[in-house]
């Protein structure tokens, strides 16, 4: 009798482990095709996403839709300024058109957007721009970023060190690719490492909370994490680059409105150059911008965005510094080895070609507006500092 009650207690056992084993299984299939793939890997539930989901885009003649990255420095400060410019409103206007800003987190989401023909343009660093470049049709005509990306861990380590880790990684940025050129560097394999997709809003917590031990991100990410857990290493850094870029079809539908963007992009440049105070006051709005964002306040103040600003391309003391240099996108460019890595990564469509993808950084744009400032009115300055998106 009691080895009858054993057995059936034994049976009653397996059973709910069969069905909790079976829930599981549903569970794990069921989110796996919530987060199902494209062929770069990149998710394609992305129009759900509890932030961009409540965007709208306006469709027609008129509205030009555009994508910037608020916690992208110096990126999102100069498209804070841009978003003021008076000048350019008024003659957008009297073209016929009007511009409507969209803050994304990073640049692979902003290609998203764009490959669905939301967006007709944005900002992406040199991974998204060469990976935009490599699947669909853009033209790259100036350079808004020449900066860092680091690496970031909880205590000092060799590259060596990073084998059995697990890094946290900003899925088709260029701080992703910095990464894994580091694994590759080092001879790591990707199976020797865990790597796990992150939002960058939440990369600090997850180190400071022992759920990762290091994460690849860009400033004013990382300086923000250095600032607010002291402890935290800075354990490689490289510099990026980082562009504005629109659709060919845009571009060429609309060649008057984007040299008139070109020239508030180099209007934003110059005008923040002039005077700290300037950079100062687009640093607080572009500060603004990414609370709102992130739904929480930055442990960085305005100076501090400053100075990072102007470590980056915003620092040079050339106008000419936003201007592609004709050697970036020769054969054997750091450009061009970037694409090559991320090709034989299968980070990139295999069909893609090299001559294709650097036909699409164009720096005759620019250099065009520069040759005529009056026209381009790119020494009057008017900006809205009441301005409120609507």
């Amino acid at each position: 009798m009691r080895l009858q009650n054993l057995n059936t207690r034994n049976k009653l056992l397996l059973s709910s482990l069969i069905i909790i084993g079976i829930t599981l299984l549903i569970y794990f299939l069921s989110a796996k095709q919530e987060m199902r793939m494209s062929p770069l890997g990149q998710p394609t539930n992305l129009p759900n996403h509890p932030i961009y989901s409540q965007y709208i885009y306006t469709q027609n003649d008129t509205t030009i839709n555009i994508g910037f990255q608020p916690l992208y420095l110096p990126t999102g400060i100069i498209f804070e300024v841009i978003k003021r410019d008076r000048i350019l409103q008024n003659v957008l206007k009297r073209l016929g058109k009007k511009i409507a800003y969209f803050p994304y987190i990073k640049g692979a989401d902003i290609n998203f957007f764009l490959k669905q023909k939301e967006l007709v343009a944005g900002v992406g660093g040199d991974m998204p721009a060469l990976s935009a470049s490599s699947e669909f049709d853009i033209i790259i005509p100036v350079i808004l970023q020449k900066g860092n990306v680091s690496i970031v861990s909880s205590q000092p380590m060799l590259t060596n060190d990073m084998k059995g880790k697990r890094i946290a990684y900003p899925f088709g940025s260029i701080s992703h690719y910095f990464l894994l050129d580091q694994l590759h560097d080092a001879g790591i394999k990707d199976n020797e490492v865990t790597l796990i997709p992150m939002d960058v809003r939440f990369m600090a917590d997850a180190l400071h909370n022992n759920k990762i031990d290091l994460f690849s991100a860009w400033e004013p990410i990382v300086a923000s994490a250095l600032k607010q857990y002291p402890k935290f290493f800075m354990t490689y850094r490289r510099i990026s680059t980082g562009y504005l870029y629109f659709s060919r079809k845009f571009a060429v539908n609309n060649p008057k409105a984007v040299n008139h963007i070109l020239a508030a992009v180099i209007r934003a440049f110059t005008w923040m150059k002039k005077d700290r105070r300037n950079l100062l006051l687009a640093c607080q709005w572009n500060l603004t911008e990414m609370e709102k964002l992130t739904g929480g306040k930055d442990i960085l103040d305005t100076e501090e965005i400053a100075d990072l600003a102007l470590k980056d391309i915003l620092g040079y003391n050339s106008k000419f510094s936003i201007v592609i240099n004709e050697n970036d996108t020769q054969i054997n460019s750091p450009l061009h080895q970037e694409f090559r890595f991320l090709k034989g990564l299968n980070k990139v469509p295999a069909s893609s070609r090299w001559d294709k993808v650097s036909k699409s950084f164009n720096r005759n744009l620019i250099l065009k507006i520069f040759k005529q400032p009056k026209k381009y009115n790119l020494n009057k300055f008017d900006y809205d500092t009441a301005f409120k998106e609507h």
